[in-house]
């Protein structure tokens, strides 16, 4: 354990800290200016101060986290052992069950927001051992997996570090009521003279500037108001902080006046996955560096510099002039033109004396930089028109699919770092409900081959000893959100292509297609009730089964395609007679049928 009794071990670790939380400033300075960016001058009073009529950045972002996190994704859980497998699809019913009821997709996307902005996107995860409070805004439970969105300026990180693997500390302040950190049994830390720290705590206010004298991020939706000295109750500041080699965990009070000071409410070991409670997500690593490079970096100068020159074009187009000058000795002419009316005939004495100008108006050589800068940054950000459907770039579908696929790497690129960090993610829930000595997990799951759902239960003493046995991985298509249009041309295309050509094979196993089952559920995702009303179902009539032979190509055993049996083989048509077929030769047969 770290000797925090030692003055001097403590006073340098403090020194450290304070260390890393300046040279994190820049980084913290920067995500707030892009976030001015990203929220306008329309966003209350205090974000920009400039005019953003192309909200580029904002777009940038928004398709991104679309694409990235569309939906909830799911765990999958597998077993290393034959004998491990039904206990692995219990466990992977109950994480996903977990999951949608702490709508963890919406933690992740938000996970995905901040990692846009800042160096690191950070989540912090563990059990809550409480029995019921409001943390950071979100209600903990009694022995709950806990998942929280850390935000850049309440985060610590240790900045000597060139890579994560060698980070030696990090952590996060919050706040919570004074009340209860004073009645917290978990604080349990004493001072020299061996009196409980958490007894001696004070109320302090909220900041609107970090601990380096920074402006949080926060300042944009309430500036510098009196509000940030307002709790409706007494809080007082804490940090969390994570030693790495140590595998130690301490919770520390800070407040403006005292700074980083006295020995720590609660110093214990840590028990959890080795890389410890916080989760980082980033994309772009930067040799011998620790910080990586935030998307919006790449794509904030050319958002400026496009709204700087369109800001300029809409004042030149508002301040607009066209006049009509005339010789001074033809004012009287000059008058009857001005009241005649449209395309009527003006008698004046010398038409040469009238010459019409306009001033200012719209360059052309600015309009067309703007429409470079709008190329520039459209590369810049990944081809952002394709990959966020914004507009056709192909004349041809054919086309616009192929350059769809080619301009979609980058998206990939950071799909599959999304898709591994949320992997990370559901591993760590599931070592931590899996480790749980006392909870048992009950519900229901659905076994192929059964209708009903069939219920399970996990107790402390199956899962004993099993965690290693087990791969806990999240399942890459559930990432794939769906309309229930989109739905319905996946089932019509599953009948059409697998059950049709399959339906031999199907039938010589037993198998037969249910007609009702499938307009049943295509009537309800198409949202058309109507669809089930049309067909009326009766008692099946005896029939004799014919034996289907698969699908002929076209021009098969009927000369050449295009020839006489061209039309039925291939087409619409015969679609819709292999339909009629296989409806006819799948209908339930009564008992004694040839």
């Amino acid at each position: 354990m770290i000797d925090f009794s030692n003055s001097d071990v403590l006073s340098r670790w403090y020194e450290a800290f304070y260390a890393s939380l300046d040279q994190m400033a820049p980084f913290r300075e920067n995500r707030t200016e892009a976030l001015k960016e990203y929220l306008g001058k329309h966003y209350g009073d205090f974000a920009s101060a400039e005019e953003v009529p192309l909200p580029w950045l904002e777009q940038f972002v928004d398709v991104y986290t679309r694409l990235l996190i569309p939906s909830n994704p799911k765990s999958m859980v597998t077993g290393k052992t034959f004998g491990m497998r039904s206990m692995a699809r219990d466990m992977e019913a109950f994480l996903n069950f977990r999951g949608e009821e702490m709508c963890i997709g919406d933690t992740l996307r938000r996970w995905v927001r901040d990692s846009f902005f800042a160096p690191f996107g950070v989540l912090e995860c563990g059990i809550e051992t409480h029995e019921h409070f409001e943390w950071e805004g979100e209600s903990h439970y009694y022995d709950e997996f806990f998942l929280d969105n850390i935000d850049w300026d309440d985060y610590l990180i240790d900045m000597s570090a060139k890579r994560e693997a060698t980070v030696g500390f990090e952590g996060h302040c919050f706040r919570m009521p004074l009340e209860l950190a004073k009645a917290d049994p978990l604080f349990d830390g004493v001072d020299e003279n061996g009196d409980l720290i958490r007894e001696k705590l004070e109320a302090d206010h909220a900041d609107q500037f970090n601990i380096t004298g920074d402006e949080k991020a926060k300042s944009l939706e309430i500036g510098n108001t009196r509000i940030w000295s307002q709790d409706y109750k007494d809080f007082v500041t804490l940090w969390q902080v994570f030693f790495h080699a140590e595998q130690e965990i301490a919770v520390i009070q800070y407040s403006r006046n005292r700074g980083f000071a006295g020995m720590p409410l609660r110093q214990k070991k840590w028990k959890g996955p080795r890389y410890g409670p916080y989760m980082r997500l980033s994309y772009s690593p930067v040799s011998a560096m620790l910080c990586p490079k935030p998307p919006v970096a790449k794509a904030i100068d050319l958002h400026r510099m496009a709204n700087a020159i369109m800001c300029k074009l809409g004042d030149d187009a508002v301040n607009w002039k066209r006049v009509l000058l005339f010789e001074s000795g033809a004012s009287k002419d000059a008058k009857k033109i001005i009241k005649a009316s449209n395309g009527a005939a003006v008698p004046v004495a010398d038409p040469k004396n009238f010459q019409e100008v306009s001033f200012r108006g719209i360059d052309q050589t600015q309009l067309a930089f703007l429409l470079q800068v709008y190329q520039f940054y459209n590369r810049a950000t990944g081809n952002l028109e394709v990959v966020g459907g914004l507009g056709a770039q192909a004349g041809t579908l054919g086309q616009e699919k192929l350059l769809a696929e080619q301009s979609g790497t980058q998206v990939k690129d950071m799909q599959s770092t999304v898709v591994n960090r949320c992997r990370d993610v559901y591993r760590q829930m599931g070592w931590y409900y899996w480790t749980d000595p006392l909870r048992v997990y009950e519900g229901e799951r659905q076994i192929d081959g059964v209708e009903v759902p069939v219920a399970y239960e996990l107790r402390p003493e199956d899962r004993e000893g099993n965690v290693y046995k087990l791969n806990f991985d999240v399942n890459v298509y559930s990432f794939n959100a769906k309309t229930p249009l989109e739905e319905v041309a996946d089932l019509d295309a599953f009948v059409m292509q697998i059950v049709f050509p399959m339906m031999p094979v199907i039938q010589q196993q037993g198998g037969v297609f249910d007609a009702q089952s499938y307009l049943r559920i295509r009537s309800r995702l198409a949202n058309q009730p109507y669809y089930d009303e049309l067909l009326k179902w009766e008692a099946p009539q005896e029939m004799n089964v014919p034996q289907m032979q698969p699908p002929k190509r076209a021009g098969a055993q009927g000369g050449a395609p295009g020839g006489p049996r061209a039309d039925i083989q291939a087409g619409p048509g015969r679609d819709m007679q292999q339909l009629t077929e296989m409806l006819n030769s799948a209908a339930p047969q009564p008992t004694g049928a040839m």
